[in-house]
This record gives structure tokens, C-alpha cells and sequence, in this order.
């Protein structure tokens, strides 16, 4: 079993096929460092590589193909939920998302329910109060202050509208998505 511990060294980048020749590497550990980066390449000759541990880094590009060579691979541990989702089925990724999946942005059927609930409930609410402050506004604009009132709970009960109709639409969207992908 072949191990590299680069863990602690204030690495901050990996060029394009650096572990080149390490055909045989079992386990890579790349935690605590500064890398913010991840070609396509960076990991192509790990065909071997069965852990990586990439926590405590601060990685913010990384390309979709990043995984693609790792075949062997069966734990990874990072910082960032969507290295689970581009790595793929393996036994251990860490962390893990209790809300979402890879395939699915509310997992839990409970979740989706309540946020439809809350879309459908919102819309009527604030409609309720747009149409009221709209055909009721005679009598409470008799002063300036009531006018910059009525403006004010119009223009944020139009927004609370637009949040539940996208809630709404997100919530439909994935109830599709399930039915269509099964």
C-alpha cells in the first residue's frame, strides 16, 4: 500500500498531471493546505488511488472531469458537497448534504410538501393584500403617511408574491424531475 501525506505544506496549486508515474498510490492526503484549483488533469495517473482527503483547502475551481481517471476510488473527503456529486457512486464522500442530493435539490418528499405549502399559502396571502391595498386605498390615503404605507406593504407584498410563485415553480420543477428521472 502506497501513501502520500501532503497534508500541512501550504500547497496552493496542482499543475496539470503532477502525480504523473504514481500508478500504484493507494492513499492521498492533500488536507490543510491552500489549493484553490483542480485541473482535468490533476489527478489522470492516481489509477490506483482509493482515498483523498482534500478537507481544509480552498478550493473554488474545479473542472466536472477533475474525477473522471479515479476509478479505484472509494473515500473522499473535501469541504465542498458537489466533489460528492462529480465523483460519483462511492462508499464514503464526505460532507453530506441532510437537505439534498446530487439528483435531487429537496431528497425528501416531507421537504417538498411543506415548501409548496408555504409557496401556495404565501401567494394567497400576499395577493390578498396587493388587491386590498389596491381597491381599499381610498380611504387610508388622506395623508402622505398612509400613501408611503400603502406603497411600501404593496412593493414588499410584490415581492414576497415573486418569491412564492418561485417556490412554486421550483417545487413543480422538481416533482417533474423525479417522475421523469424515476
Amino acid at each position: 500500500m502506497c501513501i502520500a501525506g501532503l497534508n500541512h505544506n501550504q500547497i496552493s496549486s496542482l499543475p496539470a498531471c503532477v502525480f504523473s508515474g504514481l500508478t500504484s498510490l493507494n492513499e492521498l492526503y492533500l488536507n490543510n493546505n491552500q489549493i484553490r484549483t483542480l485541473t482535468a488533469k490533476t489527478f489522470d495517473d492516481l489509477t490506483s488511488l482509493q482515498i483523498l482527503d482534500l478537507r481544509d483547502n480552498n478550493l473554488q475551481k474545479y473542472r466536472d472531469r477533475t474525477f473522471e481517471q479515479l476509478k479505484e476510488l472509494k473515500e473522499l473527503y473535501s469541504d465542498l458537497f458537489k466533489l460528492c456529486c462529480l465523483v460519483g457512486d462511492i462508499d464514503v464522500c464526505e460532507p453530506t448534504d441532510a437537505f439534498s442530493s446530487c439528483a435531487d435539490l429537496l431528497k425528501r418528499e416531507g421537504l417538498r410538501v411543506l415548501m409548496l405549502v408555504i409557496g401556495v399559502s404565501s401567494a394567497i396571502g400576499n395577493g390578498i393584500v396587493i388587491l386590498s391595498r389596491r381597491f381599499n386605498n381610498k380611504d387610508n390615503n388622506k395623508n402622505d403617511f398612509n400613501k408611503v404605507q400603502t406603497m411600501l406593504i404593496t412593493h414588499l407584498a410584490v415581492s414576497d408574491l415573486l418569491m412564492a410563485v418561485y417556490l412554486i415553480v421550483t417545487c413543480k420543477a422538481q416533482t417533474e424531475d423525479r417522475q421523469y428521472n424515476g
